[in-house]
């Protein structure tokens, strides 16, 4: 029984429990709350199976029949260098397993871009190597690279024959021989195969030779390059004396895997006395492994090919002979080279056996849906017959990268992507590497899951918009993507950039479009729109916008002054006023400032204080203003304010804004009939700067509050005391019985 409880995107579980029982009978069952889709095939009958080979399918199910083989892939046996500076590129190698039933290897390494070196390594079962580090080095100028070592065992003595690249003329890569004792000292004993004569397959070159001892002859099939690599034949006595035999295998029609190059071969025979050669062939594009009889080592009947690569492999993009063993109950064993993209290589195990496969009818889930789980039910008799599984491609039928030959009887298929893999399909491969014809393993079963385990497509939020409507603003996003609608889009608010707290949204909407209203006016606010399936799961995205909420209203006053000065014009009945210019400033919180243009209104009343700021008395969009229609000797307290057009627009709806320095003091001016009013300006200047009233104060009521007014002004008066032809001595002093012409009214005196 399995039980899965799942707790879906940043919400907790909400019960959803896919419950899978696989019974002895290999039935599963689901039972789900939500919506998980499973495909299962029991082999009851075969209306679920596409292709298949050398398997009977009865009873429920499927087993080996007949004598198909096949390799069987146990994957890297030893890897690449473990550092940089100590780099191994594991290719060209050779492995043997010698009289005390210890495997030995020797293969070609790398130390920087060009040296090549033959290292070695030792293990017990020929899966599990120790590195011994490098056994043959650089010698003579022709060998200024040692690369692509074949050994045997003979009589105790350890014999190999590798390659010896010279970088200098006449260059050209040729053939040496060493022996040792042990495996891992050696002696050299010399070139035993040189460059061939002019118009012979080997003039260029010979390299990637294989040697067996077949009776008392000594027999190697080595590669000879005149343009191309093509295998040669040679015989020899003792090892080191060679005769050339001539060709053994040619290059392949165009089309065909060895269309380019026969390099890399290995040769061996088996119980029956057939010679089997493995070798690497090229069509100029990739590297496989090709087979290839003979009944007498010379003619070859080629069989195309026995290993290929696996495009979707992070090992195997390209796949080079190594050493092929045939023990005594006729299994095949190979380790073999491989390159990687990136072009490191590695050594690999495979075994060559009784095979046999199903694969499955295409299995696809609603669009949308991921792949979950793979489970089965197999019968394994012993750990040399196994059951494996690939997941293909559903259309095309290639092997989905990171899924061939699974052991296990359950595994996740959560990498897979549905949107590259939309279906699938089932290989399941049986294997008997011992080949045991009396017995079989046994696959009764299997099935897979796919589920909703992903949020929805979604490209976040688009466009964060005021609205200028009052703290008001609107989110656009296209619509998201998912199996499970109905789909939720959260709204995460914040009044600084990535603030936003993704526990909890701030709103939520089905729709595409949101208005957020209530916000302050002139702050920055910062959103991210998620979208959330139907069961919890919500994506990711930090896609952040920000908008800043204004208002259509000015609320905000123009910056002024006030009023700075009023003096008599000296017209009668008038009084003429002057300021400087207000500016009206343009505010975060607001979209109709500045608001022009400015008007000044202008207010006065005989007592100070009385003037009406509802009602100006007078406007103007003029710095200045000259106001009639005044009674000659009045006082009269002026104040004038500066209002934008916003504050207009408001009236007009019957509103009232801040119309400016409301707590300005009044000036006052005594208009004259025809008469100017001296230094008044200074007065008012100096009003404006102190913030008091100016006033233009006449008569002996203000003379009994202040004082006289030379003590008003701060100093005697000038020895000049006539205006207008009068002495005005006695009022400036206050003297008893001292009257103004101007009937009680009077003037000031700076």
């Amino acid at each position: 029984m399995r039980a899965a409880s799942h707790s879906w995107g940043k919400y907790p579980a909400v019960g959803l429990t896919i419950l899978i029982v696989l019974s002895t009978s290999g039935l599963l069952s689901f039972n789900a709350v939500a919506q998980p889709g499973a495909w299962e095939d029991l082999f009851d009958d075969q209306t679920k199976i596409s292709q298949q080979a050398n398997v009977v399918v009865a009873g429920g199910d499927v087993s080996l029949d007949a004598n198909r083989w096949d390799w069987y892939r146990y994957g890297v046996q030893l890897d690449k260098g473990p550092s940089p500076g100590t780099f191994e590129s594991s290719l060209y190698l050779s492995v043997v397993k010698g009289s005390d039933n210890i495997y030995r290897m020797w293969y070609t390494g790398t130390s920087g871009s060009t040296m090549l070196y033959i290292r070695y390594a030792t293990s017990a079962d020929g899966r599990s190597w120790s590195r011994m580090g490098i056994v043959i080095g650089a010698n003579t100028t022709q060998e200024d690279r040692v690369f692509a070592p074949y050994v045997i065992e003979d009589a105790g003595i350890y014999k190999m024959w590798y390659v010896g690249d010279d970088l200098s003329p006449p260059y050209g890569s040729r053939i040496f021989y060493v022996t040792s004792p042990d495996g891992y000292t050696w002696t050299r004993q010399g070139k035993v195969i040189d460059l061939g004569l002019e118009g012979t397959y080997d003039t260029v070159g010979v390299s990637f030779q294989s040697v067996l001892k077949d009776g008392a002859t000594y027999k190697m099939w080595y590669s000879g390059y005149n343009g191309n690599w093509r295998l040669l034949y040679a015989t020899s006595p003792d090892g080191t004396t060679w005769t050339a035999q001539g060709l053994a295998i040619d290059i392949g029609l165009p089309g065909e895997y060895d269309s380019a190059s026969v390099i890399e071969s290995t040769v061996t025979k088996d119980l029956r006395g057939l010679y089997h050669c493995w070798y690497t062939g090229s069509d100029a594009a990739n590297y496989r492994i090709l087979n290839a009889t003979s009944t007498d080592g010379i003619i070859w009947t080629k069989h195309g090919l026995s290993l290929d690569i696996l495009p979707n492999s992070l090992e195997e993009s390209k796949v080079l002979s190594g050493t092929v063993m045939i023990d005594a109950t006729d299994v095949i064993t190979m380790w073999y080279g491989a390159v990687d993209g990136s072009g490191d290589g590695r050594v690999l195990l495979a075994i060559y056996g009784r095979n046999g496969y199903v694969i499955s009818e295409e299995i696809g889930p609603n669009p949308g849906y991921s792949w979950v789980d793979f489970f089965s039910n197999k019968t394994e008799p012993n750990p040399d017959m196994l059951v494996t599984y690939s997941i293909l491609d559903g259309l095309s039928m290639t092997t989905v990268s990171g899924y061939q030959q699974m052991s296990a009887s359950q595994f996740s298929l959560l990498s897979i992507d549905p949107m590259v893999n939309p279906t699938i399909r089932i290989r399941a491969d049986l294997w008997d590497l011992i080949n045991n014809s009396a017995q079989t393993p046994l696959l009764h079963d299997y099935a897979v899951t796919w589920d909703d385990v992903y949020p929805p497509v979604f490209g976040g939020l688009l466009s964060a918009t005021d609205d200028g409507t009052d703290g008001d603003i609107t989110l656009n996003w296209n619509a998201a993507w998912d199996p499970n609608p109905p789909i939720t889009y959260n709204i995460y608010m914040a009044t600084v950039s990535s603030g936003q707290n993704f526990f909890v949204p701030d709103y939520s909407t089905s729709l595409t479009t949101f208005q957020v209203s209530g916000l302050l006016n002139g702050t920055g606010y910062y959103f991210v729109v998620r979208a959330e399936d139907s069961w919890g799961f919500e994506d990711t995205n930090m896609v952040e916008r920000s908008v800043i909420p204004t208002t259509p209203l000015d609320y905000t006053a123009p910056v002024f002054g006030g009023l700075t000065s009023a003096t008599d014009s000296g017209t009668g009945g008038s009084v003429t006023l002057n300021w400087t210019a207000a500016s009206d400033p343009d505010t975060p919180e607001s979209n109709s400032d500045p608001s022009s243009p400015i008007s000044y209104n202008i207010y006065y009343s005989e007592p100070s204080g009385g003037q009406d700021f509802f009602l100006p008395n007078a406007t103007t969009q003029n710095t200045n203003y000259e106001v009639t229609g005044l009674t000659n000797g009045n006082t009269y307290y002026f104040v004038v304010r500066a209002e934008d057009a916003a504050a207009r627009a408001r009236e007009g709806l019957g509103q009232h804004g801040d119309r400016g320095d409301t707590g300005q003091s009044p000036h006052r001016a005594q208009p004259q009939p025809g008469h100017e009013l001296g230094l008044g300006h200074a007065e008012a200047r100096l009003a404006a700067q102190t913030g008091h009233e100016t006033a233009l104060v006449f008569g002996s009521g203000f003379l009994a509050n202040t004082g006289t007014l030379a003590a008003l002004a701060g100093t005697e008066p000038p020895a000049d005391r006539t205006i207008d032809g009068r002495d005005i001595r006695g009022l400036l002093f206050s003297e008893p019985g001292t009257e103004s012409s101007y009937d009680d009214t009077g003037f000031f005196y700076y």
